[in-house]
């Protein structure tokens, strides 16, 4: 079950449509099974698959596909269940949600994956086809963005 929700988290946050990324999950998993390729790591695998699956629907809709095809519309998922809880938590998803969204496509990307997929570097790496030390340098520039841009919020509130 937890697989599962981190691939539909990603799928999302590369489609920002809900429907759309479950029928990409679909696709995806069949081509998979049909497949029936051996491969190491399966997660980092689908993953893979996943982003270049999105990647093929955007060509094909004419959208102009980037090195990162997140949407902020797929950050829907960072205030997953907010509806439930007080106002301040609610605000303080917002805050989450929106200073995700402000970061660069690249660094989004690998925070969405390890954060929400709940991915190692090294399988982040995999899933991108970048080098380890890429995907740890993203990382760390995305979490001292992010440090900025919430505090900066905080002391505006």
């Amino acid at each position: 079950m937890a697989e599962r929700r981190a691939l539909h988290t990603y799928a999302l946050a590369l489609l920002g449509n809900a429907a759309d990324a479950e029928d990409l999950l679909q696709d995806v998993l069949l081509r998979i099974v049909a497949d029936n390729r051996k491969t190491e790591n399966a997660r980092a695998f689908v993953m893979r698959c996943l982003r270049n699956a999105a990647i093929d629907r955007k060509r094909r809709a004419g959208c102009r596909p980037t090195a990162s095809p997140l949407t902020d519309g797929g950050l829907a998922f960072v205030a997953k269940g907010a509806d439930d809880c007080d106002p301040a938590t609610r605000e303080s998803h917002a805050a989450t949600r929106d200073a995700i969204a402000g970061l660069p496509d690249a660094q989004r990307e690998v925070v969405i994956l390890k954060l929400y997929a709940d991915l190692t570097f090294r399988e982040i790496s995999e899933v991108l086809n970048q080098p380890l030390g890429t995907i740890t340098s993203r990382y760390a520039r995305a979490l001292e963005e992010l440090r900025r841009l919430l505090i900066t919020e905080v002391e505006r509130v």
